[in-house]
């Protein structure tokens, strides 16, 4: 990159510390101004990790103005404050998700900034498997998607204390937290153009699922196929997604270095398909390649003033999800 930018961070958490950060230090011509937290331990600390400047809270508005762009890796209940103000400055924003719970609010969102300058960390959809997927789908190789099936199932109870138990800071439970990338994989790969939550059984507490299965229907070039979907934080399940289709059924891990493995529908095992390496598009193997992509592709979208795939825009679809999701979820039981 030939510009250089400037980038304020606002959140001093795990992920900023273990994935943003190094990676922003090796993208050419991105300077980290600062970085702040409310707990000031967390600053200082990622501060003398990688010798960037950490400001407080009586300076973040200066920084904010001093700033071409702004990560915000805080919990969703705590966000808005940090989006307007940021907006007020007329600065470029990359918010991790969750971003939005419902189409209203994210369109809220989107309407404070011009389309490139706001992002939505969904990396997950640059994973290889992603590009494969779509090249399969819409060049027809298998015929057309006949059903979907998702399963995401760990035990781990994950965030008994902390903001992860209280749904106005998460967002929700482990759909809105973590099965989400896939959710927007899928949408991904299939290009969906439009989507309905038929069915959800769920097993939740105060806004929190922990047990959820739901059934959803999808549409893309004049077909619908309905998508099977178990997510769990209290059970182990047979991960993954399988996907029938008219000839063949594919089924594979969502992961950065996931491997396809396919069938005849009739035949009780799967082999692995290999696809030519022609096909355009992102193909990351790795987390950290995922993320660097991007990054770039992100703050190529500022400069450039076209908007891309790292765009909230482009993700509205997967707040549409989670809205149908959660209504039902939230839903008063009779």
């Amino acid at each position: 990159m030939n510009r250089e930018i400037n980038i304020g961070i606002i959140g001093a958490g795990n992920i900023v510390e273990s994935i943003h950060l190094p990676i922003l230090l090796n993208i050419p011509g991105v300077n980290i101004k600062w970085i702040f937290d409310k707990d000031e331990k967390r600053s200082t600390l990622l501060s003398g990790m990688y010798s960037v400047d950490y400001i407080t809270g009586d300076k973040l508005d200066e920084g904010i103005e001093e700033a071409d762009l702004c990560l915000i890796a805080i919990p969703y209940g705590v966000r808005d404050a940090y989006i307007h103000k940021c907006a007020a400055y007329a600065k470029a924003v990359y918010i991790e998700k969750p971003f939005a719970t419902t189409v209203a609010e994210h369109q809220a969102y989107c309407e404070l900034f011009a389309p490139p300058d706001l992002a939505i960390g969904f990396q997950r959809r640059y994973y290889k498997c992603v590009n494969e997927l779509q090249h399969i789908i819409s060049g027809s190789l298998f015929g057309k998607v006949q059903a979907i099936y998702f399963n995401q199932g760990y035990f781990q109870l994950k965030g008994g204390t902390g903001f992860m138990s209280d749904a106005r800071m998460s967002g929700g439970g482990v759909i809105i937290e973590s099965a989400i990338h896939t959710l927007d994989q899928i949408l991904q790969f299939t290009k969906a153009s439009a989507l309905n939550v038929e069915e959800v059984h769920s097993l939740s507490k105060s806004g929190i699922d922990y047990d959820t299965k739901f059934t959803s229907t999808l549409s893309y070039d004049g077909a619908s196929f309905p998508v099977y979907s178990h997510v769990s934080s209290l059970r182990n399940l047979d991960n993954g997604i399988i996907i029938e289709f008219e000839n063949k059924v594919v089924r594979l891990q969502p992961a950065a270095n996931a491997v396809l493995y396919v069938k005849d529908a009739n035949d009780k095992k799967f082999i692995e398909l290999i696809l030519p390496e022609s096909e355009p598009g992102p193909r990351s193997t790795s987390v950290n390649d995922a993320f660097v992509r991007f990054w770039e592709d992100f703050i190529n979208a500022i400069h450039s003033r076209q908007s891309n795939q790292t765009n909230a825009v482009n993700s509205m679809l997967t707040s549409t999800w989670i809205e149908k999701i959660y209504q039902q979820i939230n839903q008063p039981k009779t």
